[in-house]
């Protein structure tokens, strides 16, 4: 059967659950190492990712808060820029399309989103360049190489770093503001005190009166 909510798949399985003694004061996983979902950075610098100058081979930077797997090459047709995706296609590494990640600094949550993305991976499935097919599927994950136009242009696309209202518009950012969805004003009474609830687009305010 087909996997319609395309959930990746890896080798390694679970057998539960992990969970922990009600009294104790740890939890069972820091939300940053998840693959996509909900996370919370500091700066918008953490949304950012970054190959060091000179780099080649897998990148592994401790800069990368929310990194994806990349292989850099030299630049030569034999060694190409290699990404790897997982299973489903829309997540590499730390990423997945739709994550959302909320940024202490500038009290906004953003979700990340690749423009476009059906059309760019769509090229690359039926491109092909030197060495062969540009997009390698198998059970586990998938290999995008750079040995076409649209291979690269997916690579930029897992790559590239936008920030809406910071260094990208709406329309092509790779993290956009979160909508909410339109304005909403309301209230309800907490211990004697009314709180009035204010939503507007990307932001959410409690107002004590």
């Amino acid at each position: 059967m087909a996997n319609p909510y395309k959930n990746p798949q890896t080798p390694l399985l679970a057998v539960g659950t992990f969970s922990v003694q009600p009294s104790q004061t740890f939890g069972t996983n820091f939300s940053i190492y998840g693959v996509g979902g909900y996370v919370e950075v500091y700066e918008l610098q953490d949304l950012i990712y970054t190959i060091p100058t000179g780099s080649q081979g897998d990148i592994e930077f401790s800069g990368n808060t929310i990194p994806i797997q990349f292989q850099k090459g030299s630049g030569s047709v034999f060694s190409p820029d290699v990404l790897t995706l997982n299973s489903d296609n829309i997540s590499s590494g730390r990423r997945r399309l739709g994550m959302l990640a909320y940024v202490y600094s500038t009290q906004e949550i953003f979700q990340y989103n690749i423009p476009n993305y059906t059309t760019l991976w769509n090229n690359a499935l039926t491109a092909s360049g030197p060495g062969g097919p540009t997009v390698v599927q198998s059970k586990f994950g998938t290999t995008v190489k750079s040995n076409s136009a649209a291979g690269q242009a997916l690579i930029n696309a897992w790559t590239g770093s936008t920030i809406q209202g910071h260094s990208g518009g709406t329309a092509n950012s790779n993290w956009r503001l979160l909508d909410t969805g339109g304005c909403c004003i309301t209230g309800f009474t907490y211990n004697n005190t009314m709180i009035t609830v204010v939503c507007l687009p990307h932001h959410l305010m409690l107002l004590q009166v």
